[in-house]
């Protein structure tokens, strides 16, 4: 057997059946409108949450640019490790570019320079300015993974 129980106070009204009750006896709440009150609060967060969900998902931008620097092996890693995030938010690898690290003029310039001032230091000095030389033809320095992520509004 089923008791209508009041959604106001919480009292269980016990001498009527569920499908008869208008009103609860302990505060005098009409049931229907008891309820209806509640949808309409409920309904009414939901639209509210709803126009939240919407305003936070316009400010994200439609694309996103990220680096990761380092060896390739490292940076591969790296990118699949942020892309699984990132698709959570919705947005998808678009392009991909390596490019490999390069020494730049003034990293050149100083190992040269030092490779100069120690050919003036006999055997050890020579020794020491062909590493630096040998270095520079064979070390590369640490590459840069760019990638482009589009955000897919259908998913987020």
């Amino acid at each position: 057997m089923e008791y209508k129980e009041c959604l106001k106070c919480g009292h269980r009204n016990q001498n009527v059946l569920a499908g008869d009750a208008v009103k609860c006896p302990e505060c005098g709440a009409y049931y229907a409108k008891v309820e209806a009150q509640l949808k309409r609060e409920a309904d009414k967060e939901r639209a509210e949450a709803e126009r939240r969900a919407r305003e936070l998902d316009a400010k994200r931008p439609k694309t996103q640019v990220k680096t990761y620097k380092g060896k390739q092996s490292r940076a591969v890693k790296a990118f699949q490790k942020e892309a699984e995030h990132l698709e959570s938010q919705g947005y998808q690898p678009a392009s991909e570019l390596w490019e490999a690290g390069r020494w730049n003029a003034f990293q050149i310039l100083v190992c040269l320079m030092f490779a100069f001032l120690f050919l003036f230091i006999p055997l050890i000095g020579w020794l020491i300015a062909l590493f630096l030389v040998f270095y520079l033809l064979i070390a590369r320095p640490p590459g840069t993974l760019t990638v482009t992520y589009k955000r897919d509004d259908q998913a987020g």
